[in-house]
């Protein structure tokens, strides 16, 4: 589904917490966090602005995940197919399931790690 920048908008008023979601809007790509929305059509913009935005709660797992979903949005946007995070591209009778194996279990602060 392909949302408005409007109902994306209202959507980001809601949301309180870090986590980021990614959306396609007006054959951009739309990531909403922490009460804040970017959308652009170029995803490398969209991503720097979220770096920025989480700073430290963004850590490389966080970014390579991001980085992994933003590249299946913007190959939905560039061949027409919708765009659903954490779910395979719809290909017809060429869909593949798309493995879990991309979430990442997070990692205990290194401080907690060596107790």
């Amino acid at each position: 589904n392909e949302y408005s920048r409007q109902q994306l908008e209202t959507m980001a008023r809601e949301i309180i917490d870090h986590n980021v979601r990614l959306f396609a809007c007006e054959q951009q790509v739309a990531a909403l966090a922490e009460r804040g929305i970017w959308i652009d059509k170029d995803p490398f913009v969209v991503f720097d602005q979220l770096r920025q935005h989480l700073g430290p709660k963004m850590d490389a797992d966080h970014a390579f995940y991001l980085g992994y979903e933003m590249a299946k949005l913007e190959i939905a946007n560039l061949l027409g197919k919708q765009y659903t995070q954490d779910e395979a591209l719809i290909w017809g009778h060429l869909t593949r399931a798309e493995k879990k194996r991309h979430r990442l279990k997070r990692r205990l602060p290194r401080s907690e790690d060596s107790r």
